[in-house]
């Protein structure tokens, strides 16, 4: 970011805020909850309710397809479109989480490489700034389990 663009974020900045530097403002605003903490346990239950529904779509499946009626077996092709669909509803998923836990890992290492030049002209400011990013990582491992 070159001086005018500095100096204009600058101003933009909340007043009141000394410590707080254009750098770690746009940081700061620029995450999101996704960035800094992918809810797996969302992500596992809705995958387990998709496989579930799979499940019961692929038994309705099978009893229609080898059901001696021909209005059952008529509905067979239904099913297996509906177990089919639950079933790459579960892949893209996975994909998306993974896609999030990678995202969240690049994340976590911007933020550990960009902390020192925050709070650099404010020595106590910097200070904190360390022990919140610290824990925030922390605070992440421990999420993430």
């Amino acid at each position: 970011m070159g001086l005018s663009g500095e100096l204009w974020l600058s101003s933009l900045l909340p007043s009141g805020s000394p410590s707080c530097s254009p750098g770690f403002y746009v940081t700061f605003w620029q995450l999101s909850m996704y960035d800094i903490a992918p809810p797996s346990s969302k992500y596992d239950e809705e995958g387990a309710r998709l496989r579930t529904l799979s499940r019961q779509e692929d038994a309705k499946y099978n009893a229609a397809d080898r059901s001696a009626d021909r209005a059952k077996r008529s509905s067979a092709a239904a099913h297996r479109n509906r177990r089919d669909r639950y079933t790459a509803f579960v892949n893209i998923l996975a994909q998306e989480f993974k896609e999030q836990t990678v995202s969240r890992q690049f994340t976590i290492k911007r933020l550990a490489r960009e902390k020192q030049h925050w709070f650099a002209h404010c020595k106590s400011a910097f200070l904190i700034a360390l022990k919140k990013v610290s824990s925030l990582s922390s605070f992440q491992f421990i999420a993430a389990q």
